[in-house]
């Protein structure tokens, strides 16, 4: 009898860390990783967990009956890697439950099944180069239908949301029904990220000149950064009074970290601050400032769980936020800069306790 493939589940919510076994089914066998979200059956009720890790045993040779995953809760691993070792290691050296850890690295948002996607309805022409005579005949009988082709047409993507071509064009819904049955528009579901920032405009701002402090200082950092891959990180302390323009050796160091396909993490001790260091890299970064993004539990529950998830996805670079931004699952991660590092913010109090400079150092 071949071998049957095993998850190791940690069950949400569990104090002494409990995990148990589950077999994969087929239809979840390459799916189902370290790291994902799964939903399980416990005892008389569903419960969700973590997967720790897969084995395989001889069914013949179980001494249990074992159950199988009922279902994957996110399509890929939510923990990568790197953030379960890390996992595994804060637990142990802050003698804290691994549970508590997982809790801390995901979001609420993230780890409940709401908020869901946001999502609109897009219209979108299917056919720009319609017949001149097919045309000339909708502006005669249907001049709204004809006026959708024309809105669309004039449009950047040859699409617009729905509600705009309602509320701000004043077209009735059953003009764009009638444009689908002739095939010429299509009305489809659009994800929709909640953006913290989707209402404001950054203006692109340039590297200033370094003097020679700064310089010194940005050279030994990018000396670490290009040394041996292998060696383990090493911090360096950037010392300075307000004002003196370390904030600008961050933003360069960032630079040259993301020209080498890296990501960064910035730390600041209080969400309050985070807002105006956001700013300051969405402007510095305004080429890519859909690639920024910010973590902190002032968010609403939709855009946390969607900037994470831009985050878990490869679409950000760069992540700022407070102490708990640290474990951000940001990949290839290149530099971490902890912004006034002696600040007590940066320790968690409650379970599980840790000290974030320390885990980013």
């Amino acid at each position: 009898m071949p071998l049957a493939p095993v998850a190791a589940v940690l069950i949400d919510g569990s104090s002494e860390d409990l995990h148990f076994s589950y077999l994969i089914p087929d239809a979840l066998a390459d799916t189902v990783l370290p790291g994902c979200r799964v939903s399980v059956p416990l005892r008389n009720r569903m419960a969700s967990g973590t997967v720790l890790s897969i084995s395989e045993i001889d069914p013949a040779e179980s001494k249990f009956a074992l159950k199988p995953v009922s279902s994957l809760l996110d399509p890929n691993p939510i923990l990568t890697e790197p953030l379960m070792k890390l996992a595994h290691w804060l637990a142990e050296y802050y003698m804290s439950p691994v549970e508590s850890v997982f809790r801390a690295m995901i979001p609420q948002a993230v780890r409940s099944a709401s908020p869901a996607d946001k999502t609109r309805k897009v219209v979108r022409l299917l056919d720009s180069k319609i017949d001149a005579e097919a045309r000339e005949s909708l502006q005669k009988r249907a001049k709204k239908q004809a006026e959708v082709l024309d809105i669309l047409e004039a449009s950047d993507d040859k699409a617009l949301p729905l509600q705009e071509l309602i509320g701000e064009h004043r077209i009735g819904r059953p003009s764009i029904t009638a444009l689908e049955k002739l095939g010429w528009v299509e009305v489809t579901e659009e994800k929709v990220a909640r953006d913290p920032f989707a209402d404001r405009e950054f203006v692109a701002t340039s590297p200033l000149n370094l003097n020679s402090e700064q310089a010194g200082a940005l050279e030994s950092i990018m000396a670490l950064i290009e040394s041996d891959s292998d060696s383990p990180p090493r911090p360096i302390l950037l010392h300075g009074v307000t004002g003196s323009g370390k904030t600008e050796v961050y933003l360069q160091a960032i630079q040259e970290v993301l020209d080498r396909g890296k990501g960064a993490i910035v730390l600041v001790p209080e969400i309050s601050l985070t807002p105006q260091t956001a700013d300051r890299f969405k402007q510095r970064f305004a080429h890519m400032q859909d690639q920024v993004a910010v973590l902190h539990s002032s968010l609403s529950q939709g855009e946390r769980h969607d900037e994470w998830k831009k985050v878990l996805n490869r679409q950000a670079k760069i992540v700022i936020g407070a102490r708990s931004a640290v474990f951000a699952p940001i990949e290839n991660l290149g530099l971490i800069v902890v912004d006034e590092e002696h600040e007590n913010s940066y320790k968690q109090e409650t379970v599980p306790r840790y000290q974030a400079r320390d885990l980013a150092v």
